[in-house]
Order: structure tokens, then C-alpha cells, then sequence
């Protein structure tokens, strides 16, 4: 019996978009809102830091405590990012399985170590490909995409995980690069990239535009001193931010969603051939 083809890619993304719609009101007071909120408080302190660079020469004590905040409100936002990745990645998942969103329960699995620590495992891994000529880390990041709908699912984690993805990624019995589930992935990354890139670019423009005025104004007047950025453009930043961390986090579960969709279907398909496989060999003669 010959394994019946994946889902196309217009079909993931219609189902994807099919179980976002409803969900998104709770994804975003749940999960995407309390990150966005963490990355706007960290933008708030380096606001409250520049500004106090800026306004003369900065005494001892408060350049070492104003660059310890700053570091701290780092440490916790990368943290909370972290841990909020694996919440939104979950949440995308229980959808993808047809289950409710519940923003406490995918929380409380973004807090566990099988999940941020595949996570780190992976990003570490893409990273040193990215830094090795690019194209390795472009093919790690899609044959590592399944790696966390592999922790929830089949209870395996961190090299296991990532072993598993690749494996699943790599299914495609049809051959063909049309058939590839790894075309599709990247096809749903850059979909996702580029429309983030885009709506960030247009949430970022006031700041980008009134950096731009400001510039254009101190070198007409000739004085370099002017080059310095006002209070106002500072905390511009701040909901600038809170827009740009809202628009990634919308994007990042419609691509985590899409590649949930494709990991139930290629799952699927490949546990199919294997019964079938197993069937056959039990209907086998023995001499044969």
C-alpha cells in the first residue's frame, strides 16, 4: 500500500489559520501580552539609562547601578523570553492537537527543563551552523523545527528530540522536492519572517522617522552636540517594542501552528507505512 501524500502547503496554512482565529483573543492575554509587557519594561530601563548617559558626565555609583539594572533586566527578559517561547510553542501545539489553549498549563510547560533545555540545545546548534558559512544553520533550524512538538508529544527531549525531528523532517516516501517536508518548512518560515519583518518595520517607522528629523536638523544647524537623541525618542522605544514583541509573538505561534499541523501529518503518514510494513511482513510466506 503506497503512502498517501502530505498536506500542501495552502492546506497548512488554511488549517492553521482555521485554529488560530478563535484563539487568539486568550493567546494574547495570556502569553503574548505578558512578554511583550516584560520586553517593554526592559526597554523602559534602557531608556531611564540613556537618558541619565546623556543628560552629563554620570557619577561612578550611577553608571555601575544603572548598567546593573540594565543587565538584570536583561538576564530576566532573555529568561522570560526563553521560557515564553516554549509557552507559546506549547500553546500552538495543544491547538494543533485540537485541544484548548491554556495559557497557565503551556506557562508551566515552558518552565521545564525537557522544553527550554531543547530549546537552548537547538538555538546553540543553529547558531554554530549560522556561524559556519550560514546554509548549515538554515538546514539545522528546519530539521530541528518538529523538535518541540516531538517533546510534547512522544516524551523525549534535548539530542533525542532533535534526532527525532530530522528523522520526521526527512519522511518523504514520494520523493520529489515538491514532496519534501522540509521545503515546507522553510516555505512557512520565510512566510512568517518576511510578514514580521514587514509589520515591525511599519510599527518602528514614528521612531525611525522622528530619529531621522532630529538627524537631518542637528547636522543643518552645524552643531554635533544636537546629534544627541532626545528624552521623547527614548522612550518612543518603549512601546515601539511592545509592538514589535507583539507582532513576533503572533507570527512565531503561526509558524510554530503550521509546523504542529505538519508534524500530525507526517507522523501520521509514517506510522501508517510502518503498520503496513508490519502487516505485510505478517502476511509474508515464510519461504519467501
Amino acid at each position: 500500500m503506497s503512502t498517501p501524500s502530505g498536506l500542501s502547503l495552502g492546506q497548512i496554512f488554511s488549517r492553521a489559520v482555521e485554529l488560530y482565529r478563535p484563539a487568539l483573543g486568550p493567546l494574547f492575554v495570556g502569553i503574548m501580552l505578558p512578554l511583550a509587557i516584560t520586553q517593554g519594561i526592559l526597554a523602559a530601563a534602557v531608556a531611564v539609562f540613556q537618558i541619565a548617559m546623556g543628560s552629563g558626565v554620570p557619577t561612578p555609583g550611577a553608571l555601575v547601578g544603572g548598567g546593573i539594572s540594565v543587565a538584570i533586566g536583561v538576564f530576566f527578559a532573555v529568561v522570560i523570553g526563553l521560557i515564553g517561547a516554549g509557552a507559546l510553542a506549547h500553546a500552538s501545539f495543544s491547538l494543533a492537537a485540537g485541544r484548548p489553549v491554556m495559557a497557565a498549563e503551556s506557562w508551566k510547560q515552558g518552565l521545564r527543563l525537557r522544553v527550554w533545555g531543547t530549546l537552548i540545545l537547538s538555538g546553540l546548534g543553529v547558531g554554530v551552523g549560522l556561524v559556519c558559512c550560514l546554509l548549515p544553520g538554515m538546514y539545522a533550524a528546519i530539521v530541528w523545527a518538529l523538535a518541540l512538538p516531538v517533546v510534547f508529544e512522544e516524551s523525549t527531549a534535548y539530542a533525542a528530540a532533535l534526532g527525532r525531528s530530522s528523522e520526521l523532517a526527512s519522511f518523504n516516501p514520494q520523493g520529489g522536492i515538491g514532496n519534501d517536508p522540509r521545503l515546507r518548512i522553510f516555505l512557512v518560515f520565510l512566510v512568517s519572517l518576511v510578514c514580521t519583518y514587514a509589520l515591525s518595520t511599519m510599527i518602528q517607522l514614528p521612531l525611525i522617522i522622528a530619529s531621522f528629523i532630529v538627524g537631518a536638523r542637528a547636522a543643518s544647524a552645524g552643531n554635533p552636540e544636537a546629534f544627541a537623541m532626545p528624552a521623547y525618542l527614548h522612550w518612543l522605544q518603549v512601546p515601539t517594542t511592545v509592538g514589535v514583541s507583539l507582532v513576533q509573538s503572533a507570527f512565531v505561534v503561526f509558524s510554530a501552528l503550521a509546523v504542529a499541523i505538519l508534524y500530525f501529518d507526517i507522523r501520521g503518514r509514517m506510522e501508517a507505512k510502518d503498520l503496513d510494513s508490519a502487516i505485510d511482513a505478517m502476511g509474508a510466506s515464510p519461504n519467501a
